[in-house]
């Protein structure tokens, strides 16, 4: 029994001493994931940040689009009635 017991200690503080030394073994690919897995929740957010952006650009020139168009069409007009005005005052 004393034997065995011996035997168990002998081959048990060597494995456990190993283990310590190579804690990290099971952590590294762990927390590589972990970092894998915030750039992209990153890279994610900041996509989302980007499109967000440019959908409201794109919002905001649709607007001075039309109305840079609606401007045009007056100032067309606004020339015309000018036009009219000189021929008919000649």
């Amino acid at each position: 029994m004393k034997i065995n017991v011996l035997i168990l200690v002998l081959l048990v503080v060597p494995c456990v001493s190993w283990a310590d030394d190579n804690s990290d073994f099971g952590a590294k690919p762990l927390q590589e994931y972990d970092n894998q897995q915030n750039k992209l929740i990153l890279l994610q957010q900041f996509y989302d940040t980007a499109r967000s952006k440019a959908l409201d650009f794109k919002m905001q020139v649709d607007k001075l689009t039309e109305e840079n168009r609606k401007l045009t069409e007056e100032n067309e007009k606004l020339k015309t009635q000018l036009k009219e005005k000189e021929g008919g005052g000649n």
